[in-house]
């Protein structure tokens, strides 16, 4: 299911024609490097200032463009289809350098009722990753579950269905296997499976293994508070004794800074006031791997970066969620 690298719409064109074009990297011209650059973001169907629900999607791409790596490997949750991913890659290539590809869940999701009306009409989750550093072994998707009345079971919604990628890192000499999910929210019933869903993830990225296991995406629910975790965020973070043994890459960093680290986590919220419902989880075969770099990419920084580059900012957000990326070290 590889992107096909094809002509976008006129209006599509003149925003990658509006990003400076930089030669592309190679394998043989990139440094060896001992981390993944990664980002995760629920994009919402990269909002446009016309668009019913507006927003300036194009910000945080402006965002990667300041900072030093552009990622290897992007988490999406919530594009629309593959002519929206291919978009996105496009606009990724001209703007930071790089090569990009894109694997999706569902290239062409079934349309459905959904908040902002047609803008949002189709939902899937998708994985962009740097080609000159990566190459696809294997590939698969799963559906996020929903409590129904035996249970929970596999949600309908094309919106939760996850992908997850085994890839070989050409740079680094290694493996690793990546995921990119959505669970439902909990009018979507799925807040009583969010333990359940946590499992899953955390056992088919971990079922694949590799040097590094990484997955992110937007959770539609919260972690709790130090004291009072939820169950499904104990069972995942290795710090807390989690049996998943991940490492979440925010609550790592949180624990490196003087603010205690409730009020640091609060302050990285994603989704408004302090609810953090995005996460990138990471883990190694023998433990936890070491993080760095580690960011919640403000609608504030990714305008300035708009403007920096073009002149001028449109006051809407890039999205309704804040991305977080970090680098993870083998």
């Amino acid at each position: 299911m590889s992107v096909p690298y094809r002509p976008v719409t006129a209006a599509a064109l003149a925003v990658v024609l509006l990003l400076s074009a930089a030669p592309a990297v190679t394998a043989a011209e990139a440094p060896r490097r001992d981390y993944v650059s990664v980002y995760t973001n629920n994009v919402e169907n990269l909002k446009k200032t016309t668009d019913t629900c507006p927003g300036d999607w194009q910000d945080l791409i402006f965002a990667m463009k300041r900072t030093d790596p552009a990622p290897d490997l992007f988490l999406v949750q919530q594009i629309s289809n593959r002519d929206e991913l291919t978009l996105l890659i496009n606009t990724m290539e001209a703007k930071l350098g790089r090569d990009y590809a894109g694997r999706i869940a569902n290239p062409q999701p079934p349309e459905q009722a959904a908040r902002c009306g047609d803008d949002k009409k189709q939902q899937t989750t998708a994985i962009v990753f740097d080609t000159a550093r990566f190459n696809v072994l294997q590939e698969d998707t799963w559906k996020a579950d929903r409590d129904g009345t035996n249970g929970c079971e596999n949600t309908g919604q094309s919106r939760a269905e996850a992908i997850r990628l085994k890839l070989d890192d050409l740079l680094a000499d290694k493996t690793l296997t990546v995921a990119s999910t959505h669970w439902p929210t909990n009018n979507s019933g799925g807040h009583p499976c969010a333990a359940e869903n946590a499992r899953e993830a955390s056992e088919k990225v971990s079922g694949w293994g590799g040097d590094l296991m990484i997955w992110g995406g937007d959770a539609n629910i919260t972690a709790g508070n130090p004291g009072d975790w939820k169950s499904w965020y104990r069972q995942t973070n290795g710090e807390l004794g989690g049996d998943a043994g991940f490492r979440d890459v925010m609550y790592d960093h949180c624990g490196k800074v003087t603010a205690p680290r409730g009020e640091c986590l609060g302050n990285n919220w994603t989704i408004g006031g302090s609810n953090r419902i995005d996460y990138l989880w990471a883990k190694k075969p023998n433990g936890l791997p070491a993080t760095t770099a580690v960011h919640t990419v403000t609608f504030e920084e990714a305008g300035a970066a708009d403007a920096h580059y073009t002149g001028s900012d449109h006051a809407a957000n890039y999205s309704d969620h804040r991305a977080v990326r970090a680098r993870v070290h083998y």
